[in-house]
């Protein structure tokens, strides 16, 4: 009821909002213009240009969004795969922000998800301007691995690669900022307190600072990118886990807690562009301090996934350091298979616990993508996973049939 209490609000505040303020409308070949992330949306239909149009009072700018995913799922696996495999369905996210500007300086930004049995904090930041670039203060990404950072709008797996899921630490309370060295390469540090669903974090000393430098090569439809970042987390317990690229499957590695003195991570990464032809891998490696006579571990994972857009497309690269919206040569008509833009994919991921008695799980994902317009599309994953634990006396399989369908605005 809570839940319902806040969107109910958010629609008539918005609503309210739409119909008193001026509306801006974009000049370009969009209908309208709206800000999140690093998108851009087209609307053609007057509800959804109504939710997506930034209105102004001449001071400041405010727009709204969201994004709906439904995904289904069909799964078998052999008895002693670990990972708990029901089919079913679920909506994987159901997100809604409001973002200001504020006389053109100060922006700020507040998305919640309530896809889960609770709402819970996504981006909820504000970025104040220094003469060293802008200031991020609030609940955000830290800047690290190149899958991580770009949004789930716009990656081209249903789930992110199992490595990523595992050691990427995603959103967490933070302070950062960032900027370029030159034409071409770009940094960002930041420091960070874990925190929850809530972005409450609390704890003396347990701090994280990460920092990341990418550069690229080549503008357009021909990019060539690579990056690195470096994480330290300080007096914290550490927990590493990972799905197999399948929301709706429980975990299939599992380090449980390790208390440590200090923990370091790192992340190499690359992506390159040719027109409709890409490519995308990273190495990531989590090394553990633990105390006491558990000594140190190492835990490593790496992906490498191609895509193909048959019908001549590109993935579209944004400095500093990850990818954006495709936009289709031609629109789906809304009959038929015919407009859109259709991508095919293809990924393997390895994700190493074998010095905590883990094992090493391997998948295998083949995936197609049809984009109906820049702001809906349907997904097919098709998923093979190995869980290889020698020392419990596992080698067992499990496949995944899933299919999403998802729009944003």
């Amino acid at each position: 009821m809570k839940r319902l209490l806040i969107l109910a609000a958010c629609a008539l505040l918005s609503g309210a909002t739409s119909a008193n303020d001026p509306i801006r409308t974009a000049s370009g070949p969009d209908q309208a213009t709206r800000t999140e992330g690093s998108g851009q949306g087209t609307s053609t239909s007057p509800l959804l240009a109504s939710l997506t149009t930034i209105y102004a009072d001449g001071d400041k700018e405010v727009s709204w969004g969201g994004r709906l995913m439904n995904d289904f799922g069909f799964f078998s696996k052999d008895d002693s795969y670990p990972a708990t495999t029901e089919d079913g369905f679920e909506f994987r996210r159901a997100r809604f922000f409001a973002h200001v500007k504020l006389f053109d300086t100060v922006e700020a930004k507040a998305q919640y998800d309530f896809a889960g049995e609770t709402a819970t904090f996504k981006d909820v930041w504000m970025k104040f301007p220094t003469p060293f670039g802008k200031l991020q203060v609030g609940h955000f990404k830290q800047p690290l691995s190149i899958e991580e950072l770009t949004s789930s709008r716009f990656v081209t797996f249903m789930e992110r690669a199992a490595p990523v899921e595992a050691f990427a630490p995603s959103r967490d309370n933070g302070v950062a900022t960032g900027g370029s060295l030159g034409e071409n390469t770009n940094w960002a540090f930041g420091i960070f307190r874990r925190s929850d669903g809530a972005a409450t974090g609390t704890g003396d000393g347990e701090f994280t600072s990460t920092g990341r430098l990418t550069h690229h090569w080549g503008e357009g439809d021909h990019v060539t990118h690579v990056g690195v970042a470096l994480s330290s987390w300080s007096g914290q317990d550490v927990r590493f886990r990972t799905r197999p690229e399948a929301h709706l499957v429980s975990r299939a590695l599992d380090t449980t807690t390790m208390s440590s003195d200090s923990t370091f991570l790192t992340s190499l990464e690359a992506a390159w562009v040719d027109g409709p032809l890409s490519a995308q891998a990273e190495f990531l490696q989590a090394s553990v301090d633990r105390f006491g006579a558990a000594g140190n571990v190492d835990l490593t994972g790496w992906y490498a996934f191609v895509s193909y857009f048959l019908t001549g497309e590109s993935r579209h690269y944004k400095a500093p350091g990850k990818f954006d919206r495709v936009h289709p040569n031609e629109n789906w008509s809304g009959s038929g298979f015919g407009g859109g833009a259709w991508e095919l994919a293809a990924r393997i991921s390895s994700t190493d616990f074998d010095e905590v008695s883990g094992g090493t799980l391997t998948n295998l994902t083949a995936g197609v993508n049809w984009y109906l317009n820049p702001n809906a599309r349907i997904m097919l994953n098709l998923v093979h996973s190995n869980l290889d634990n020698g020392a419990a006396g596992i080698d067992e399989d499990m496949n995944a049939l899933m299919m999403r369908f998802q729009v944003d605005w």
